[in-house]
């Protein structure tokens, strides 16, 4: 098994917490319950995965399955210069490759976190896209495959 240190967006933690066809697939590509490393998440997710709960009215199962979830996952921090920096990094970057992040700030806040962390970032939208072997190692995972009762690719 490859051991590898995962960061979870927040569209993976939400898929996982939901526990359908595309959060097990998930679970089962990248073995996230059988690594050593347990994936870590961005303090940033937080704050999008309470406002999704939210806005959505959770009930109390849910939430708690959440909160279950999120107590296994260790947090990564913004406060630190090396993910400030990374946030420049990046910001500047999309910029100057034509994607420009200013309205997806949170999204910036959690790939500095993955790069200063060295974590593999783990998508699915293709927010990140652009940053994958150049900025963050990660990966976008295409959850359309599963509504038509697909796999993900191995």
């Amino acid at each position: 098994m490859i051991r590898r240190q995962y960061m979870l967006d927040t569209n993976v933690l939400l898929q996982i917490v939901r526990g359908g066809r595309v959060g097990t697939a998930i679970k089962d590509k990248f073995q996230l319950d059988a690594q050593t490393l347990r994936p870590q998440l961005c303090v940033v997710t937080y704050g999008e995965i309470w406002a999704i709960v939210g806005r959505n009215n959770w009930g109390d199962a849910k939430r708690q399955s959440l909160e279950a979830a999120i107590n296994e996952l260790p947090p990564v921090d913004i406060n630190s210069d090396e993910v400030v920096k990374a946030y420049v990094e990046i910001m500047l970057y999309s910029n100057s490759v034509g994607r420009s992040m200013e309205k997806k700030q949170n999204d910036v806040w959690i790939a500095a976190a993955a790069k200063a962390a060295g974590s593999y970032l783990l998508a699915c939208d293709g927010d990140f896209d652009h940053l994958y072997g150049n900025k963050i190692e990660g990966e976008y995972i295409d959850q359309r495959a599963f509504l038509n009762g697909g796999k993900l690719d191995a």
